[in-house]
């Protein structure tokens, strides 16, 4: 009599429950049936799932799986309820974005200066603006990873990214995020998992509540597809967030602060009117540095525009006794310069035995693989030389007789490669490369229109005063002092009648500019106002407002004219200052008339010596960084003319005091802005 077989039961993995759901939602019942196995085993490899990384809604009560795809929009964190100590009169925060880890061009040793400096500010917590990931692979972007799985992303997530010790990070999903939706995995469960300190918080969006009524939304572009004017989204993304409604089922929280990411670089729009507790549709927008070099796929097919800046944000909180918001002061690091190739791999280890010229290939190589031939070149050395260099090379060992060194000849490519481990601890930046100097203060004023019935000549004084008491290195004024004559069409019309022609408007000028001044500042004529009495009469009002000036002052030289639309400052500790004041309107996009500067500048710019751009005329702040250069726009002193509101324009009142920090190479390393906005009448 033959034993029958015992019935073993079928194979059924987890990549077969997944092909079943993408096909859509299932009854347990109907799993079940169309895999062949019993429902336990399925309740089995749903749990299974849910550890490998995919988001899968399963409700036993109606025994319905499903797999998520779609975008889970962030809600509301309370750091009160997570646990963040929030108490005390100064609240500071780190923002970073797009790391985007498994890229060839991730920098993960920014990314490890930048979580040093968050360490030395003893910051609260962490929030990741999008994209820590490299996500997931097309045919045409493969070549830009070095990791295209979800798993492995995470793990490198989970080992390289730096922790603060007892500080939370919270990570918003970006698009790079998103891309491992569509296959149904859930890549911030999978980093969460092994990192206790990053909390997931949801996609595109999530609302900071800090305490009292403070409240930060943080918004992840949703696109790689950056447009060329850069402020343009960062506008466009803000202006979501505003209304005219009062709503009446709901409360709703009034943003004093919007932060985006997905720009990559820093762009700092401030708020029209001084910060209040009850008002509304006035808040900061920040938009985020980058922390990966462009791709080879981007650099490919991008038409026009910059590569992305790299660096951080550091974000402090001000409150008042009664835990009131009552300023907001941002610090931008920037390290574009301080780039790295292949930033990914861990250090070649350098043995002090080592030549010179061994020391140099392993420089070369460890950037890219290079043939023989250019080597040779390089390194000024026949290549029968760089032969015998490959060999011993290869023959260093360490205490385990293991090869320190391997490098061979590519055959397709004819290229010597220097074979490299995946590296994990990236030491960060020198401090004495990044800051070696002492920081540098400059105070920013601009476009007055002294003579305008709607300027604000008290303004004008105040900020003077605010500016020579703070003990600046300069004073910075980009045009229009003087409102002019004839600049447009009825200007005479919107002139103050004591302050007809060019000496009227000097006099005033005099008048209301403070004596005893300090500090020196420099400044330029107007391409329009001021311009009429140059072009039409050849009277430079503001060399004689100047030169009178400093005359009665004992001719110190306080009121330095530099002459023309245009001019560049002398260094000061570093910094030099390109002045401008263009002609034209304002566009839709702020940040567009800066770049265009910038551009028309860059084959100039080593001659010239200029770091800074300061820009007048457009009567509205903003502070960008495109190519490396920071662009200070500079607003006004004059209220909404009828000239203005007849081009839809909205005139800002205020001003800056910018400080900053110059790296080892001569670069803007840090910017810490200080905006100060002015109530119009």
């Amino acid at each position: 009599m033959t034993k029958s077989k015992t019935e073993e039961p079928k194979k059924v993995s987890l990549p077969d429950l997944i092909k079943l759901l993408r096909k859509g939602p299932q009854e347990l019942s109907e799993a079940a049936s169309c895999l062949g196995i019993a429902e336990d085993r399925v309740t089995d490899l749903i749990s299974q799932a849910a550890d490998a990384g995919y988001l899968l809604d399963y409700d036993p009560g109606t025994t319905i799986v499903h797999l998520v795809r779609a975008a889970r929009f962030g809600t509301t964190t309370s750091l009160a309820e997570e646990g963040v100590s929030t108490t005390g009169r100064k609240l500071t925060f780190m923002v970073v974005s797009d790391l985007g880890f498994g890229l060839k061009t991730q920098q993960a040793t920014v990314v490890s200066t930048c979580y040093q400096e968050a360490k030395r500010r003893k910051v609260a917590f962490v929030v990741i603006n999008g994209n820590l990931v490299a996500g997931k692979p097309t045919t045409r972007t493969r070549g830009d990873f070095f990791l295209d799985d979800a798993a492995k992303q995470a793990d490198y997530v989970a080992r390289a990214l730096p922790r603060i010790p007892g500080v939370k990070q919270y990570l918003i999903g970006g698009w790079r995020e998103l891309s491992w939706r569509g296959s149904g995995l859930d890549i911030g469960a999978l980093i969460t998992a092994d990192r206790n300190d990053i909390r997931y918080v949801g996609d595109l969006r999530e609302t900071f509540d800090i305490r009292n009524g403070t409240i930060i939304t943080v918004i992840a572009l949703n696109s790689d597809q950056v447009t060329y004017t850069l402020s343009y989204a960062l506008r466009g993304l803000s202006e979501n967030l505003m209304t005219a409604l009062s709503f009446a089922q709901e409360q709703r929280h009034e943003p004093k602060m919007v932060l985006i990411g997905g720009l990559l670089t820093h762009i700092e729009q401030p708020p029209m009117f001084p910060l209040k507790v009850d008002r509304r549709n006035n808040f900061y927008a920040l938009s985020s540095y980058g922390l990966h070099a462009m791709t080879s796929s981007q650099v490919s097919r991008k038409k026009r525009g910059g590569s992305p800046e790299l660096g951080c944000q550091f974000v402090t909180l001000i409150f008042d006794k009664e835990n009131r918001l009552i300023d907001i002061q941002i610090e931008a690091i920037g390290l574009t310069a301080w780039q790295r190739f292949n930033d990914f791999y861990a250090p070649v280890k350098i043995l002090p035995q080592l030549s010179s010229l061994e020391r140099q290939m392993l420089d070369l190589l460890a950037i890219k693989p290079r043939t023989v031939g250019e080597l040779s070149r390089i390194m000024d050395k026949p290549k029968v030389e760089i032969q015998k260099l490959q060999i011993r090379l290869n023959h260093y060992q360490d205490k385990r007789k293991r090869r320190l060194y391997e490098i061979g000849l590519n055959p397709a490519s004819a290229r010597l490669t220097l074979k490299r481990k995946i590296g994990y601890r990236f030491a960060p930046l020198p401090r004495k490369d990044i800051s070696p100097r002492r920081p540098i203060t400059f105070g920013y004023l601009s476009d007055p229109h002294i003579g305008s019935k709607d300027s604000r000549p008290e303004l004008w004084t105040r900020s003077l005063q605010v500016i020579d008491a703070r003990q600046v290195a300069a004073g910075i004024v980009p045009g229009d002092v003087f409102s002019g004559t004839n600049a447009y069409p009825g200007q005479f019309l919107d002139l103050m009648p004591a302050a007809v022609g060019a000496d009227a408007q000097r006099n005033l000028g005099l008048a209301v500019t403070p004596t005893r001044l300090h500090v020196p500042f420099y400044l330029i004529r107007g391409s329009s106002h001021e311009k009429e009495y140059w072009t039409k009469v050849g009277h430079d009002v503001v060399a004689t407002f100047a030169e009178i000036y400093n005359l009665r002052h004992g001719g110190k030289p306080i009121m330095r004219y530099l002459g023309g639309i245009q001019a560049v400052t002398p260094n000061i500790r570093g910094v030099r200052h390109l002045m401008l004041h263009p002609k034209g309107g304002a566009t839709i996009g702020r940040s567009y008339r800066g770049q265009v500067w910038i551009e028309n500048y860059l084959e100039k710019l080593q001659s010239i010596g200029a770091n800074v751009f300061a820009m007048g005329h457009l009567h509205i702040p903003m502070l960008f960084v495109y190519k490396g250069i920071p662009v200070v726009m500079v607003p006004s002193f004059e209220d909404q003319t009828e000239y203005l509101e007849g081009k839809t324009l909205m005139p800002y009142l205020g001003m800056w005091i910018i400080t900053y920090r110059v790296d080892r190479l001569g670069n803007i390393s840090s910017i810490i802005p200080e905006y100060i906005a002015y109530e119009p009448k």
